[in-house]
C-alpha cells in the first residue's frame, strides 16, 4: 500500500446533475488526451481506466471508485503531493452551483472510510491549493466546506456549518 497524507477534492465543471455515465466517460477521454497520451500516468485500471481522480461522486451521491488507491493519479497538478494523496471530484460546477446535501454526507462518509485506511492521513485540501489560477473545486465549495471536510479527518465532531458559510458569505460579499 502507498503512503497516503492527503485527500484533494475536486469539482467536475460538468453540471451536478448530469447523467454520471456520461461524466466518467468525458473524464476517461480527456484525461487520456491530456494526462496519459502527455504525462503517461499509470493507468487506474476498471472500467475508467485514464481518469486521474480515485473516486467520483454524483449530484446523488453516487460514489464511483474510478482508480486503484495504489495507484498514483495526476490530479493534484503537483506530483509530489499526488504521490502521496487521494483524488476526489464531486460532479458539478461549484463556481455555479453549490454542492448537494447527499454529495456532501458521501464526501465525509468517504473521507471517515479513508482515514481508518489510512491513519496516515492528515489534510483535506482543495485543488485550487496547488494550481492557484483554478477556483477548483469552486466558489461554493467554499474554503469553509474544505475546514469541514478537515473536521472528519481531524475527528471532531461536525462544524458549525452556518457559521462557516456565514463567514464565507462575509468574505465573498466583502460584509
Amino acid at each position: 500500500m502507498r503512503y497516503i497524507d492527503e485527500i484533494v477534492i475536486h469539482h467536475s465543471l460538468t453540471p451536478r446533475d448530469l447523467d454520471l455515465k456520461k461524466t466518467l466517460s468525458s473524464f476517461n477521454n480527456s484525461h487520456k488526451k491530456r494526462l496519459y497520451e502527455q504525462y503517461k500516468q499509470p493507468l487506474g485500471g476498471g472500467d475508467y481506466p485514464y481518469i486521474a481522480y480515485h473516486f467520483v461522486i454524483s449530484g446523488d451521491g453516487q460514489k464511483v471508485m474510478t482508480r486503484d488507491l495504489n495507484t498514483i493519479g495526476y490530479h493534484a497538478s503537483n506530483w509530489k503531493v499526488n504521490k502521496a494523496s487521494i483524488g476526489i471530484c464531486l460532479q458539478g460546477n461549484f463556481d455555479k452551483e453549490n454542492p448537494s446535501r447527499e454529495q456532501l454526507q458521501t464526501l465525509k462518509n468517504l473521507i471517515r472510510e479513508l482515514k481508518q485506511m489510512f491513519p496516515s492521513i492528515e489534510t483535506v485540501s482543495g485543488h485550487r491549493w496547488y494550481k492557484p489560477s483554478k477556483s477548483c473545486p469552486g466558489e461554493y465549495f467554499s474554503d469553509g466546506l474544505i475546514a469541514e471536510m478537515q473536521s472528519v479527518v481531524d475527528g471532531k465532531p461536525d462544524l458549525n456549518t452556518w457559521e462557516n458559510r456565514a463567514r464565507d458569505w462575509a468574505m465573498r460579499y466583502k460584509v
